[in-house]
């Protein structure tokens, strides 16, 4: 089983294409926070567009889960909750494998990148959770955010930062960068950001 440890709600738009790549295979998105900051969307609002985009992407919706709503982790504030989100993560990848039959193949985390404290603890996370499950080699750290090299608080998406080691390239398709891109509708409350 491969697991995809997502710190909020639209995370996952980074890693798309490589949950649709391998089908037949069980993934389980795990959603770290509730996604909610004060003044934000709710996080019914925030899960709600997360699903829209992965069963838009023919990831069944019972493939998410969103510990970060079960258990009121807000956005923001991992560090503070680190190790209650450790427990509830091993709690939870216990109760998917043993509901599965199957092990842990490998851990699809966000990059060490500084962009954003919680991306940082679910890869810190991610790894040892990768550790646990033996599946290190078979991980992989996911480059989402930063603002490496760029002006005032500008940030670049998806660009590798070159201290994180050599980048494997995952080509994406046209048809599925189009698609992808399309999905970004979805994320009504995140506009701004995304803008």
């Amino acid at each position: 089983m491969r697991l995809y440890l997502l710190p909020h709600q639209d995370d996952e738009f980074a890693l798309l294409q490589s949950m649709a790549e391998q089908p037949g295979e069980d993934i389980a998105l795990i959603f770290m926070t509730n996604g909610w900051q004060p003044g934000g969307a709710s996080p019914h609002v925030r899960n709600a567009e997360s699903l829209k985009v992965i069963t838009a992407m023919g990831i069944p919706a019972s493939a998410a889960h969103f510990l970060g709503t079960k258990h009121e982790f807000d956005d923001g504030c991992m560090p503070h909750n680190i190790q209650a989100t450790w427990d509830a993560l091993v709690t939870l990848v216990k109760q998917l494998v043993q509901s599965s039959g199957k092990s842990v193949s490998s851990v699809y985390m966000p990059a060490w990148e500084g962009g954003h404290q919680d991306h940082d603890v679910t890869h810190v996370l991610g790894v040892c959770l990768a550790q646990r499950y033996q599946c290190l080699d078979q991980s992989r750290q996911i480059a989402l955010y930063n603002g490496y090299k760029t002006p005032w608080k500008l940030y670049r998406v998806q660009q590798p930062l070159p201290y994180n080691g050599v980048p494997q390239p995952l080509p994406i398709p046209w048809r599925n960068r189009f698609r992808i891109l399309g999905l970004f509708r979805h994320y009504r409350s995140q506009w701004k950001t995304f803008l």
